[in-house]
């Protein structure tokens, strides 16, 4: 007679069980990790479409000012700004407003020689989990624009 003893049997289900419990083990740790690669995603998503919307922004604008928030102002009558808070920068343009779902910090303002009001570099960094993720944009004007009567400014 041939056949299985209780031992092998019970060592063959230890084994089986074993096998189960680090399958079922690694199965919940890659679904952490997508969680966490989906989540870093979605954020540097956000802040890829701020930086295309406000390189966007600061091109086509003819004059950029910082108080306290970025203003750009297009056709002397048009304007658009960008609030900046710990989670979110709000772009609010005269007939619409956008949400990024990421934090900006103002690092650095440089104002145009010659003008008190016109910025001509501007640096902040935004944040995706424990990334820093510099955004830097410079802005040329038209010598005439800087050299113009700045009380409008006032």
């Amino acid at each position: 007679m041939k056949g299985f003893t209780i031992m092998e049997v019970v060592i063959v289900m230890m084994l089986s069980a074993l096998l189960a419990v680090l399958v079922i083990s690694g199965l919940g740790f890659f679904q952490r990790v997508f969680g966490v690669v989906v989540k870093t995603g979605d954020a540097q998503n956000e802040i890829n479409r701020l930086y295309f919307a406000m390189s966007n922004d600061i091109e086509k604008a003819e004059q950029v000012v910082f108080d306290g928030e970025l203003q750009l102002v297009f056709d002397n009558k048009h304007l658009t700004t960008y609030e900046m808070t710990e989670d979110q920068i709000i772009r609010k343009t005269h007939n619409d407003t956008d949400t990024f779902n990421v934090g900006g910090i103002v690092e650095d303002i440089i104002i145009v020689d010659g003008s008190d009001h016109l910025v001509g570099f501007f640096q902040f960094s935004c944040f995706n989990g424990e990334l820093k993720f510099p955004i830097f944009f410079h802005k040329e004007y038209p010598m005439g624009l800087i050299i113009q009567n700045q009380r409008t400014w006032q």
